[in-house]
């Protein structure tokens, strides 16, 4: 993709755009960066005239209806997202994970399983380090393993992971998308593109026919879930794949509620696939320390035990921590509601 790129225009200067110019910059490629307070539409589109640009490389914090992007289709400029533009430079096995609630807590738990075997893994995306900056740190590194949001699906049209997860999907970020078919439809641009597919799409089995409603071509699906039609399942605490055991999680951070039903068969899934061992996904999951402020312990006063899981943005997340408790709770809540109809709950 690269070899392509002869003078970009970045949209963003937050860390992805930063990153993204980065490495154009490593290879001599031409490029122009910028936030959409240096200019005003007018000066947008003179620029455009002027500078000819060959590609448009944009960051998930500009909006799919910004009015820069329609100045930008008008001369037909290729955008390509933060996202694949890092991606394209990797030779290694990408395993990209996605979801309304859930996605970095399971993808750090992929990480410490991977790296109980494999010490050549990097992790990023959505997650923290952005694509592009993985891809100048180690862009042969074995595993790559990638946090995708709905925001940086926007305009991917090449990303193709050997492995893709979508763990869930719920009502969120409609504040952006449109509506919950464009935002499913955004999702699940994570399995490819018509005639460009993951190589395995890993999904929940309660929501197949609507993602499959929503992706282009065949796919070789593999689903997850708690009823035992799915390829591999939760029950008691137990992942099972058909009638055989799996592993025991139990014990783990991963053995009930929400974590149990969507992110350990989900998991299970990526390591079954990649023919490691299941071992060592129970060994990470009984060291497994939870991100900060994803249902975090504070402390205990008077037999009051304090949660802080303020990383829940919409009311799904919000559900699924008050179903991971498993005592009488207190709930305390606050913020800028994002769902225009609660009637999902």
């Amino acid at each position: 993709m690269l070899k392509e790129i002869e003078n970009a225009l970045i949209l963003g200067k937050a860390k992805s755009g930063k990153a993204a110019q980065n490495l154009l910059n490593s290879r001599n490629i031409n490029n122009t960066i910028l936030d959409d307070q240096d200019i005003n539409n007018e000066e947008f589109r003179n620029l455009c005239v002027n500078k000819n640009f060959s590609h448009c490389i944009i960051s998930p914090g500009f909006r799919n209806s910004h009015s820069w992007l329609s100045i930008i289709k008008s001369f037909q400029i290729p955008i390509i997202p933060e996202l694949e533009l890092g991606w394209s430079c990797f030779n290694g096995f990408t395993i990209a994970v996605t979801g309304s609630n859930g996605k970095s807590t399971a993808l750090k738990w992929l990480y410490e399983t991977l790296i109980l075997s494999e010490s050549d893994v990097v992790i990023g995306g959505n997650y923290g380090t952005p694509v592009c900056e993985l891809a100048m740190i180690n862009p042969n590194a074995k595993f790559i393993l990638i946090e995708v949001s709905s925001f940086q699906l926007e305009h991917a049209n090449l990303f193709k992971p050997d492995i893709a997860v979508l763990l869930n999907i719920y009502p969120n970020h409609l504040d952006r998308h449109n509506n919950m078919l464009e935002y499913i439809s955004t999702k699940c641009k994570i399995f490819g593109t018509y005639n460009n597919s993951a190589n395995v799409c890993i999904i929940p089995f309660i929501k197949k026919k609507i993602i499959k409603k929503y992706t282009h071509g065949n796919r070789n699906w593999k689903t997850f879930g708690i009823t035992k039609e799915a390829d591999i399942f939760f029950e008691k605490g137990i992942i099972f794949k058909k009638n055989k055991k799996l592993v025991n999680l139990s014990k783990t951070f991963f053995g009930e509620g929400f974590l149990g039903e969507h992110t350990g068969p989900a998991i299970a899934s990526v390591i079954d696939e990649c023919s490691l061992s299941i071992h060592n996904l129970y060994t990470s999951a009984l060291s497994f320390v939870n991100l900060p402020h994803r249902l975090e312990f504070i402390r205990k006063n008077r037999g009051i035990s304090f949660i802080n899981d303020s990383k829940s943005t919409n009311l799904t997340s919000m559900i699924a921590a008050v179903e991971s408790c498993n005592q009488p709770i207190r709930l305390l809540v606050g913020g800028q509601l994002k769902e225009n109809n609660i009637n999902f709950i």
